[in-house]
């Protein structure tokens, strides 16, 4: 017995039958754009891992409800939550409640 082949489906034989696509390649962004957006935006404050870092330090010296206080100051439940313009502001909030943590811990004495 011999083996049978099947005709091909003219839908897929047409598939085949087209070459690559040169359009392809322009839809792809170039690679120094995205680069230099990156850059720009790193520059102009800092990043939301410092605002996590930031918040961490926090809980470590006052606990959760401390870093959902301040975030609460800021309108939002979460991190993410905040908009980049915020930032900074917030760890500066950050600061000040550890600086006030440490002056607590002192019992208010100058040593």
């Amino acid at each position: 017995m011999g083996a049978r082949t099947r005709p091909v489906p003219r839908a897929f034989a047409a598939q085949e039958a087209k070459p690559a696509s040169k359009g392809a390649a322009k839809d792809k962004p170039a690679k120094g754009k995205a680069k230099g957006k990156a850059k720009a935006k790193k520059d102009d404050g800092p990043s939301v891992d410092e605002v996590r870092e930031a918040l961490r330090r926090v809980i470590d010296k006052g606990g959760n409800p401390a870093a959902t206080e301040i975030l609460e100051e800021f309108g939002v439940k979460k991190v993410s939550g905040l908009k980049p313009l915020e930032y900074s502001d917030v760890i500066e909030a950050a600061e000040k409640y550890l600086d006030s943590a440490d002056d607590d811990e002192d019992g208010g004495l100058l040593q």
